[in-house]
């Protein structure tokens, strides 16, 4: 009986050291309070700056949106992104910077169009190496005065989100999505390609100038400017990236 006794005894306590060693190293494995706390409070900062980074680019746009000279033409317009990019290795000017915006456009011409540029037709005429005349028109283009005056560069690559054709007419309060850029020379013109060196100086100002040409199947034709941006601020924003 008595060494019976001892035996449970004895597995009595074995099981109680295994039971507070395993206690022991789990408690050893866990994160400490203070950890636990230094952890959350990391994560707490991680989510507040993500928030607050989306609230600035909310700000961004808004702000944007509240400076956009808009022209007296029958459309309304929002942008929902913009600013300067470098161009990849990928394409042939990499290295360059380019301009990239991309607005809503609501027609409230009242009219079915079925043709939509993004130009202006200037009312004046240029007179080709083949001896005939072409109305001039103006494309989209940014604009920059410094001290010593203006560069210019013109706008390269246009894309709406939807077809705009006599099959498929932009109808009277609906909407379209355009992505556009500018920010490549054209050979023999006097606009520029921007290079990080640019970026060294900061414009007086700097403007980017959107113009649009509409028709409607009855003849009704609309051509002149969709908005005037000031886009200074995107220009300050990009030379701190590349400082």
């Amino acid at each position: 009986m008595n060494l019976l006794f001892l035996k449970n005894y004895i597995m009595k306590i074995l099981t109680t050291i295994l039971f507070i060693s395993a206690t022991a190293f789990l408690y050893s494995c866990a994160p400490s309070l203070k950890e636990q706390e230094e952890k959350r409070i990391a994560d707490s900062i991680r989510v507040s700056d993500s928030l607050a980074m989306v609230q600035a680019e909310d700000e961004r746009i808004a702000n944007s949106n509240a400076k956009v000279q808009k022209s007296s033409n029958p459309f309304e317009i929002k942008l929902t992104q913009h600013g300067f990019y470098m161009m990849g290795k990928e394409y042939a000017d990499a290295g360059d910077i380019d301009y990239s915006i991309e607005i809503e456009i609501v027609n409230k011409t009242g009219k079915n169009l079925i043709t939509c540029n993004f130009n202006r037709k200037t009312g004046e005429k240029q007179r080709t190496i083949f001896g005939n005349e072409i109305e001039q028109i103006e494309e989209p283009s940014l604009y920059f005065r410094f001290d010593n005056g203006v560069l210019k560069q013109h706008g390269h690559h246009e894309s709406i989100n939807e077809e705009i054709s006599i099959d498929k007419p932009w109808e009277p309060d609906t909407k379209r999505t355009l992505q556009c850029g500018a920010g490549r020379k054209y050979f023999n013109d006097d606009s520029i390609s921007l290079k990080p060196i640019h970026f060294k100086y900061t414009p007086l100002e700097c403007f980017y100038i959107l113009p649009i040409t509409v028709t409607d199947p009855t003849g009704y034709e609309f051509s002149g400017y969709l908005m005037k941006l000031d886009i200074k601020d995107d220009w300050v924003t990009y030379q701190k990236k590349l400082k």
